[in-house]
C-alpha cells in the first residue's frame, strides 16, 4: 500500500479530537487557556513517518497562531466618564428674597474617594452623611451660587505617596460618585450657579498625565 493510499484510508479528525490536540499542544508548551486573548489562525494537516517496521504511519498535525490576552491592552478597565445620573423627582420651592443679598453655599474639602476593606468591598473615605446634609441644605435654602472650593475628590491612586493595595482601582468609583454629587446639587438647585474650584487633589489627574503620559495631556 502506498503512502497516498494510507492517507486516503486515514480517519479524518473530528472537531472534538482536534480541540483535544490543541489543548494538549497548549499544555505541552506551558500556555494557560486564560492567557489566550484571540486565536488568529488554526491549521490542521496530516504528515507521515515510518515506524520501526518501516511501515508508513499517518500523524495528525495542528498549528495554532494566537495573541496573548494582554496584547490588546490591560486586563483592568481604564477609567471612563461617569454614567448619566437618574434622580427621583423632588419638588423644589422657589428661593425666598434675601433682602437684596445674594446667597452662596460653600461645601469644602469633601475628599470623595474609596478604599477596599479586607473583604475587597469599597468603603468611602468621605462622609456620605455630611454630603447628604449639604444637598438637603441647598435644596431648602436655594442659594444663588454653590462654590465647591477644591479637594472635592481625593484621587488616591494618583498620589505622590506610596500606594497600598487598598486604594488600587478606586478612581472609577470616585469619578462616578463625584458626578452623582454634581447631579444632586443641580437637581436640588436648578437655578443656582455651580462652581468647582480645582484643589491640589484635583490637580493630581493632569499632573499624573504630564508625569507619565505627556503626549496624552
Amino acid at each position: 500500500m502506498s503512502l497516498t493510499d494510507k492517507a486516503r484510508d486515514a480517519q479524518v479528525p473530528t472537531k472534538a479530537s482536534t480541540l483535544g490536540k490543541i489543548a494538549e499542544l497548549l499544555e505541552r508548551n506551558g500556555i494557560d487557556v486564560d492567557d489566550i486573548g484571540r486565536v488568529q489562525k488554526v491549521n490542521l494537516w496530516q504528515g507521515f513517518h515510518k515506524d520501526a517496521d518501516g511501515e508508513a504511519q499517518v500523524v495528525d498535525l495542528v498549528g495554532v497562531q494566537l495573541s496573548p490576552s494582554w496584547a490588546d491592552g490591560p486586563q483592568w478597565p481604564p477609567v471612563q466618564p461617569a454614567p448619566a445620573a437618574k434622580l427621583p423627582k423632588v419638588a423644589t420651592k422657589p428661593a425666598k428674597p434675601a433682602n437684596g443679598w445674594r446667597t452662596c453655599v460653600v461645601p469644602p474639602d469633601m475628599q470623595i474617594g474609596y478604599f477596599r476593606n479586607a473583604g475587597g468591598e469599597l468603603e468611602p473615605i468621605h462622609c456620605e452623611r455630611a454630603i447628604s446634609v449639604v444637598v438637603q441644605f441647598c435644596r431648602h435654602h436655594q442659594p444663588d451660587e454653590i462654590v465647591m472650593v477644591g479637594d472635592n475628590i481625593d484621587l488616591a491612586e494618583m498620589s505622590k505617596y506610596r500606594l497600598t493595595s487598598a486604594y488600587a482601582l478606586t478612581t472609577q468609583a470616585t469619578v462616578d460618585r463625584a458626578a452623582l454629587l454634581v447631579a444632586q446639587l443641580r437637581d436640588a438647585c436648578p437655578n443656582a450657579r455651580i462652581v468647582w474650584i480645582e484643589g491640589n487633589h484635583e490637580a493630581r489627574l493632569p499632573n499624573t498625565i504630564i508625569d507619565n503620559a505627556k503626549a496624552a495631556f
